[in-house]
């Protein structure tokens, strides 16, 4: 299986060294402007890897018989920059580049995935690019992340393990994600029944605290450290494992939506196919509308 990498730095490098510690046979192909980039990044991984995958350095052209493209270029998420105003400079900076990508006589069966800022409106962007017929084959990471993290929150409050706790943070990434509470089952039973159950008790302020903490995750620690690598890379790879394994496992990941008109994050059956379904979550009336207005939103961004 051949796999691009479309943006060699810090972002495309995690992602590219998380895929190698997968330990399957693959190619994997970094890109970039700068081409000794990519050839210093696929030193550096393949020095440290006695494992099967292959990194090299290529170029836009590999991206015609690849199974999937990453798309990792652009400008990262910065304190000074709003989301609109990140969109606008990531969109205008890889035209060229999703212009040329789109013309290529690409695989039947490619998938495109999007870790490029701000996640969820880029990934709207470039699924309106690509048009309706590869709609389905353009994700985007979405809120995997802060899912993840939503889900330990929880399992540490209760004294769980998180793989036995099922919740979503839906819309897009960040501040004015939806932290999706009525989701929250702990081995199926509604989280307020199971805290109930066994006298335990989630303050409001509790849970501001965690809704908050869980939203700005990621920008605290971009700001902190100047990166968010790890976490991004290895969902990328899980992701990318999920679509070449055929799983039909359910990921908070974004994608187009053709009845609602946008590319938001909302719990989606992924496959070998792309977005096999898209899973409607059961919200409270005030969720739903916090919903809403995020859609309004990736409407006229």
């Amino acid at each position: 299986m051949k796999i691009s990498i479309i943006g060699a730095g810090m972002v495309g490098g995690a992602i590219a060294n998380a895929l190698v510690q997968q330990n399957k046979a693959m190619e994997i192909v970094l890109v970039d402007k700068e081409h000794s980039i990519a050839e210093a990044q696929a030193l550096d991984i393949n020095s440290g890897s006695p494992k099967p995958a292959k990194v090299r350095a290529g170029e836009l052209e590999d991206v015609r018989d690849s199974q999937i493209i990453v798309l990792a270029a652009g400008k990262r998420s910065e304190i000074n920059y709003s989301g609109k105003q990140l969109l606008e400079m990531n969109t205008n900076m890889l035209e060229a580049t999703l212009t040329t990508i789109r013309a290529i006589e690409l695989r039947s069966d490619a998938i495109v995935i999007n870790a490029i800022q701000p996640i969820d409106l880029m990934t709207n962007h470039i699924a309106r690019l690509f048009g309706d017929n590869f709609a389905k084959r353009v994700i985007g990471t979405g809120t995997m992340l802060e899912t993840n993290l939503f889900r330990q929150a929880i399992a540490q409050h209760v004294g769980v393990h998180p793989s036995n706790v099922h919740c979503y943070v839906l819309g897009q990434q960040g501040g004015s994600s939806l932290m999706s509470w009525s989701t929250v089952r702990i081995a199926g039973v509604p989280f307020e029944t199971y805290l109930e159950q066994h006298g335990k008790h989630l303050s409001n302020q509790t849970k501001n605290q965690i809704t908050e903490a869980v939203q700005y995750a990621v920008t605290k620690a971009m700001h902190k450290k100047g990166s968010f690598l790890f976490g991004l890379g290895q969902a990328i790879a899980h992701l990318i494992t999920v679509i070449l394994e055929n799983r039909h496992e359910i990921l908070s990941v974004s994608a187009w939506d053709a009845a609602r008109g946008v590319a938001i994050s909302l719990p989606r059956v992924i496959g070998s196919a792309g977005v096999i379904e898209t899973i409607e979550p059961m919200l409270s009336p005030d969720e739903a509308a916090k919903l809403e207005v995020i859609i309004g939103y990736f409407r006229n961004p």
